[in-house]
């Protein structure tokens, strides 16, 4: 039992995946802070706050059900196993919470935004926006190549488990913010702007650090990998590299979009 608590290998397993995690909540809440306070004087002072809170709250329960679920297969892991390696605890532990704390903010966070979206727009009185054919979140989240990528992303989680946490939890939570923004309607105007160029700039910077876990991980697996997973892992490196040049490109286009330079206005809709 000894060795199962002070496993040092495991402990920096352990400190490192969700100390990584921890900081990047840090980082992206401070950056949010900013932005929101250099966007007040666009923004209503009702939006302002609803954005902080919001955006705190939806974070510590990230944050709360991923540590609870840790925990408890801690738990069972200590009262059936005589040790447990890093590998079995990224696979058996890790993975299985961050996938269900993803899932908990989706599920039972999106009704809860959605409906105080609509409280804040109603007490703000702003134009709505709604992009009514998804103009604006194709130039962000390409289906085609997020899929293939996912999929393959899954298949080395699974097949090789020491397969990297960053490079999963980056290449995967991205389709939490798709389906985010694809369920969310009747955004305020200025709003719709802020949080599409903010996620494009955050969906920029996940495949540069995916690029660079990639390149970092491909030394780990040289002469280790059968040619099958070799030839699927270089499609992997191609698609991110894709990806990135993809949604780089699509920017000026996103940027007018969101400014409504080609926009199409009826009363207090607008037709992104």
């Amino acid at each position: 039992m000894i060795d199962f608590i002070f496993n040092p290998e495991l402990s920096l397993t352990l400190g490192l995946t969700n100390g990584i995690l921890i900081i990047f909540y840090l980082i992206f809440h401070f950056l949010i802070r900013y932005s929101q306070k250099s966007k007040e004087k666009e923004f209503s002072q009702i939006y302002v706050n609803f954005l902080g809170e919001y955006t705190i709250n939806t974070n510590i329960k990230f944050l709360s059900v991923l540590f609870t679920f840790q925990i408890i297969g801690f738990t069972i892991a200590f009262f059936t196993v005589d040790a447990l390696t890093s590998g079995q605890y990224v696979k058996h532990i890790y993975m299985p919470s961050l996938f269900a704390a993803v899932l908990y903010i989706f599920l039972f966070c999106k009704k809860t935004g959605n409906k105080l979206n609509k409280e804040v727009i109603m007490k703000s009185k702003a134009d709505v926006v709604v992009d009514f054919n998804f103009n604006a979140l194709k130039k962000i989240f390409n289906i085609y190549l997020e899929i293939p990528v996912s999929v393959i992303i899954l298949y080395f989680a699974s097949v090789h488990y020491n397969f990297s946490t960053i490079i999963i939890f980056f290449g995967l939570i991205t389709w939490l913010n798709y389906f985010s923004l694809k369920n969310s309607k009747n955004m305020d105007r200025v709003m719709f702007k802020y949080t599409y160029m903010s996620i494009a700039a955050v969906n920029l910077f996940y495949q540069a650090l995916l690029i660079f876990v990639y390149i970092k991980r491909t030394l780990n697996f040289e002469g280790v990998l059968e040619w099958y997973d070799l030839g699927l892992y270089y499609i992997l490196g191609s698609l991110l590299v894709i990806k990135t040049i993809l949604y780089i490109v699509s920017l000026p286009k996103l940027k007018k979009i969101v400014t409504f330079s080609s926009g199409e206005v009826n009363g207090s809709t607008i037709n992104a």
